[in-house]
């Protein structure tokens, strides 16, 4: 599905070779929450491309949240459209309004994102 998108990315991706080899394996637990974001991951592609080599700047904080991603495992995720997200030390920001992790409940700042489990 995410074929066409893949490669337009692909430049940025080779030069996170190094970084995307250290976070193997942590990526695999991402796969069933990657598979079910990709309609999301359609619309945002026009904002991905325009961080270009902005992105590339992300990879020590990226390190840092490995643990947070791991914790994630398969997730449901209800983002709505014209979403913006913004990557910090320690600080994820998803905008507007609201995004549903489950199995576990994780606060993040600011107080624009909610978070909790889902019954």
């Amino acid at each position: 599905m995410l074929g066409p998108q893949l490669m337009k990315v692909r430049p940025m991706l080779v030069k996170l070779g190094p970084l995307l080899v250290t976070l193997g394996p942590k990526l695999v637990s991402l796969r069933f929450m990657l598979v079910m974001l990709g309609p999301i991951l359609h619309m945002l592609r026009p904002k991905l491309l325009q961080l270009g080599p902005t992105s590339l700047t992300l990879g020590p904080m990226l390190l840092n949240l490995r643990p947070k991603l791991v914790m994630l495992g398969p997730i449901f995720v209800k983002l709505r459209p014209n979403l913006l997200v913004t990557i910090r030390p320690k600080l994820v920001t998803i905008r507007p309004n609201l995004v549903i992790i489950r199995p576990i409940s994780v606060k993040l700042r600011p107080i624009s994102v909610k978070v909790r489990p889902t019954l």
